[in-house]
Formats: structure tokens, sequence, C-alpha cells
């Protein structure tokens, strides 16, 4: 479950604007960095890990989250909660509100997937097969950090682990992308 973590501190529904001051004891030493990212219950790939606590890249950011929820909530043996996926989602967003407000995190689209439009080469269901995709805006990299020390996030992962049979969530920059530019007006 350790992939979940990081969708964890992505799906919230709260919208705030500007970004949050930087404490000023917030950590900088990469190595120090990517230990608390690891034992967050987040799980980037060592790129992605490297980015997140090395890049020169000091300005805002997105992250694509696919989200595939369990029919029945997965809490650990004798939880006091229960009932479906969603509702451990909603109870894990709930719980994150204060999180991501305090972090200048915002989610700017949560939308549930009716399914691929445009497919190439061969995709197997659970790569398609997804309930929600969200995008979450982030002020800095050190939002995150903040946010998976959040002793709040620590105590919301349970719902968000019990609510996702599975997730992925990726890092994207502004900027640079390849888009088809409007049609001239008649």
């Amino acid at each position: 479950m350790g992939r979940h973590g990081l969708a964890a501190c992505l799906l919230s529904l709260c919208l705030m604007a500007g970004p949050p001051a930087m404490a000023a004891d917030a950590e900088t030493d990469p190595a120090r960095l990517a230990e608390i990212l690891r034992s967050s219950d987040f799980a980037p790939d060592d790129a992605t890990l490297a980015w997140l606590v090395s890049s020169d890249h000091e300005g805002p950011f997105h992250m694509v989250n696919l989200l595939k929820f369990n029919e029945t909530a997965a809490y650990p043996e004798g939880s006091e909660f229960g009932g479906t996926g969603r509702e451990a989602q909603a109870r894990y967003s709930a719980a994150m509100r204060g999180v991501t407000a305090d972090n200048g995190v915002r989610s700017m689209i949560a939308n549930p997937v009716i399914g691929p439009v445009i497919t190439h080469g061969a995709l197997s269901d659970e790569v398609t097969d997804w309930d929600v995709i969200t995008v979450v805006f982030y002020p800095s990299r050190q939002a995150v950090i903040s946010m998976v020390q959040d002793p709040r996030y620590k105590a919301a992962i349970v719902h968000k682990n019990a609510a996702l049979a599975r997730t992925v969530a990726f890092v994207t920059l502004p900027g640079g992308a390849i888009v088809t530019p409007p049609a001239p007006a008649p």
C-alpha cells in the first residue's frame, strides 16, 4: 500500500489562494528529504524522488492522479471504520482539508472517469480502468515535504490506504506543453 501515500497527499477538495510562507527551519538536505518522503508511506520512483528533493525548480507544479477505489474499504483488522472505498476516500479528504490549505495545495480537477478515448498499443484493463482523475496544484516541492511530515497527514493516511485498490500520480511542470492551438475566429 506504500504507493497509495503519494495520492494520499493529493486528493483534497479544498480551494485556497496563494502559497504559504516557507518555514524558517524547513528541511533542505536532499538525503534527509528523501528519508522523510520514504518514511511517510510515499513511494516515488528514484527519478521523481531525486526531482522532489534536489531539483532547482522552485516554483509551482501539478500532480495528475489516477485513482481506483476498493469496493469495500480495506481498513486494518479491528478498525472502527468500514464502508466502501469511496466512503474511506471521503474521510481522507475531510481529514486533509486543513493540511492542504496550510500548505497552499489545492485540487484543480477531481472528475469521474468514463473511459479511454484514445489508446496506442496494447493496454491492460488495469492501465485503463480508473474511477477518478485529479489534478492538484502544489506551490512548491517544499509543500509536499511539509504535508507528509504533518501529524494530520500521518493520521489521515489510513483512510487513503483503505480507499484505494491502486493509484498512480505523475508530477508535471507548467509550460512546455504541446497543445493544439484554437481555431481562428470566423
